[in-house]
């Protein structure tokens, strides 16, 4: 009977290493602003698991969601993003890119792409995906 307990401590004490211990998902928020004057931006995010639905921004407003990631890690949230004259797609939240930046994500979205940061001027830009 103790071989069993000693196997399960090995393997949770293997995920707590690889993921940083003691690891509880707690709820991440994702905020998207419209940074584009004089046109909405329409916003559609999903994962493999959640389709959040279409949401149109109007000029410099915000859409935010929460969302627990996944313990075994991997959580993608992406999106699609259009203006009247162009569409992009982006990975707004990747679990291996973001999970140890930010629990509340804010994201700027430009024509030029999407920028990370709490602060439009100062933040990192991004390239949409292809």
């Amino acid at each position: 009977m103790v071989q069993p307990v000693i196997s399960l401590v090995i393997v949770f004490s293997s995920i707590g290493f690889i993921r940083g211990w003691p690891y509880i998902p707690d709820k991440t928020y994702v905020q998207i602003h419209n940074t584009k004057p004089g046109a909405n931006l329409t916003v559609h995010c999903r994962s493999k698991e959640d389709d959040l639905g279409v949401h149109v921004l109007p000029p410099l407003d915000q859409y935010e969601f929460q969302f627990k990631p996944s313990f075994f890690g991997g959580t993608l949230f992406y999106c699609l993003f259009s203006w009247p004259e162009e569409s992009h797609h982006f990975d707004i939240y990747d679990e291996k890119r973001d999970y140890y930046m930010c629990s509340h994500c804010t994201w700027w979205i430009k024509t030029s792409g999407p920028c990370s940061g709490s602060n439009q001027d100062k933040c990192t830009p991004y390239h949409w995906k292809s």
